[in-house]
């Protein structure tokens, strides 16, 4: 077995070491090192800084990862959101209130048409109108209870995107080692 003479990256002391060894740790400073042979040239360098290195990279792809997650989401909401809104031609997005400013609406037409056609004993104007209310009615809620909901998925994803942009090079150390 062929010794190679080395020196500690960390503290300079000599080492040899066989020729085909990857790792080796020094006997003056215990530094863990990695053995890298390059063209004719055999050289260490310290696991702690290849380590570092490694979860710094990580992190920044990780985070490039997320950037790009939030991208796309971001646009698929766009998209989304465009076609609630705009299935109408609409550009406000649908609330509650606007179902209860039309069931406001339709009743006072129906308390009208009621005092103009009422004594003659024509209802039918009154419950055609009534059951048109109530059909915008369920529909206008059913459109806001779908927008709600879209928005509420679309927010959380959000928000379980972001956290995992931010997580601590420890925690993905703790995840390795699990």
């Amino acid at each position: 077995m062929k010794l190679v003479p080395l020196n500690c990256n960390a503290c300079g002391a000599p080492l040899r070491v066989a020729e085909s060894a990857r790792f080796a740790t020094c006997s003056h400073c215990h530094a863990q090192l990695a053995i890298h042979h390059e063209g004719g040239a055999v050289f260490t360098e310290v696991l702690a800084r290849i380590a570092a290195r490694t979860e710094s990279i990580e992190s920044e792809i990780q985070a490039l990862r997320a950037e790009l997650d939030l991208e796309r989401l971001d646009k698929s909401w766009e998209k989304n959101r465009r076609e609630i809104l705009g299935s109408s031609g609409e550009t406000t997005e649908p609330h509650w209130i606007v179902a209860m400013g039309c069931v406001a609406f339709c009743l006072g037409i129906l308390l009208f048409l009621h005092g103009l056609f009422a004594p003659r004993g024509q209802i039918a104007p009154g419950l055609i109108l009534i059951g048109m209310s109530v059909v915008f009615v369920l529909y206008g809620l059913g459109r806001v209870a779908y927008f709600e909901e879209a928005q509420r998925l679309y927010t959380s994803t959000r928000q379980r995107i972001l956290g995992r942009g931010k997580r601590q090079p420890e925690m993905a150390r703790e995840e390795r080692s699990a």
